[in-house]
């Protein structure tokens, strides 16, 4: 059995797209990051902004930010009310 890596699929594998710096590869970044604080209870908020050209990268980006702070998240989901 293989380790996952950050892409969630197995280190011997390639990850499922090759650019992430366009907006559908930072959408799904966004959401991946998202889905992992959630799945440990944890709210994340992000947003994906387009950096206009750069004469360093010689090309637009987009880029993905959100409020995690030190790579950690700032506060729980709220508690689920149980339904009778």
């Amino acid at each position: 059995m293989f380790a996952l890596n950050v892409f969630g699929v197995p280190d011997d594998k390639p990850p499922p797209q090759d650019e992430w710096c366009d907006e559908q590869g930072a959408l799904a970044i966004a959401e991946r990051i998202k889905a992992y604080w959630a799945k440990r209870g944890f709210h994340v908020e992000t947003r994906v902004i387009y950096q206009p050209f750069s004469h360093g990268m010689r090309s637009g980006r987009y880029d993905v930010r959100s409020d995690l702070m030190n790579a950690l998240p700032r506060r729980p989901l709220p508690p689920q009310s149980e339904a009778a």
